[in-house]
């Protein structure tokens, strides 16, 4: 054999073609130069993890979610739910299947009859002064106790003007109340909170810090949200309260979110 043909068959075996993660980078990748690093590091991840799991059809059926959903996903053009990002870590490590379903608490329903009841949307009510009701629900900052009325307990007027800092005019925005030091100092016993209800979050919003209302086997609390690979950590401000883990495959049976806290206000130490 000549050494011309011994280099040729020699560069033949050390190419290596690409992978189907290299693959799908290579495809989606020029979506993402007008993304923000954070969101396009998460498109990124999402596409690398589709194919790890067996592609577009598979990963789609793990999700819940439709081909033209995770395809926006990879894009950027949207972010994932939490849930659905777990669900997908999970797959990946082979710790849960597509059969996994998404159970809502009880109290997570009697929520969102709250909200679609009771809760009015900021836009269309004029300028001025918006009246944001407010509901005998303690969020519980500590022991995660609930108490739920049927219907707004009064109202907490605010001027538009300032709303409009915070949340858009089609926000769907609540007043309730917090109990327990868990958050303490951020959030003290027996301050408002002004929420936007939304259902659920995105892996992005999670990533960038926040404080939700959620509902955690069971009981309303406020906390923190950190994703730590398939794990959802609940944490506490406060150090004496540890954070609390929930597995992906945990996660749809304990957890539901219901909004996230956007302005928190109450009495001086000497008045409560």
């Amino acid at each position: 054999m000549s050494l011309s043909n011994y280099r040729s068959m020699s560069a033949k075996k050390i190419e290596q073609k690409p992978s189907p993660e290299d693959r799908a980078v290579s495809r989606f990748s020029s979506y993402w130069g007008s993304l923000d690093p954070d969101q396009a590091g998460l498109a990124r991840f999402v596409t690398i993890a589709v194919e790890k799991v067996g592609g577009r059809g598979k990963a789609c059926e793990i999700m819940g979610v439709s081909p033209v959903t995770l395809d926006n996903y990879r894009q950027g053009r949207t972010q994932p739910k939490a849930l659905e990002l777990m669900k997908l870590l999970a797959a990946e490590a082979g710790r849960i299947s597509a059969e996994s379903d998404v159970a809502i608490e009880p109290i997570a329903r009697q929520l969102q009859e709250l909200k679609k009841s009771s809760l009015p949307s900021l836009e269309g009510l004029g300028d001025g002064v918006v009246k944001i009701p407010r509901f005998d629900i303690q969020a519980s900052a500590g022991s995660g106790q609930l108490v739920a009325a049927e219907e707004a307990d009064g109202y907490f007027a605010v001027d538009r003007q300032w709303l409009s800092r915070y949340v858009s005019r089609s926000a769907t925005v609540g007043v309730i109340e917090a109990s327990g030091d868990s958050m303490s100092p951020t959030i003290r016993n027996r301050d408002l909170l002004l929420v936007e209800v939304r259902e659920g979050a995105t892996a992005e919003e999670i990533m960038r810090g926040g404080i939700y209302v959620l509902t955690l086997d069971g009981g309303l609390v406020v906390k923190r949200l950190q994703l730590d690979r398939d794990t959802l950590l609940v944490l506490s401000d406060n150090a004496a309260y540890p954070p609390i883990r929930v597995g992906a495959d945990e996660v749809a049976d304990r957890v539901h979110i219901h909004g996230i806290v956007f302005w928190t206000g109450g009495a001086l130490e000497t008045h409560r």
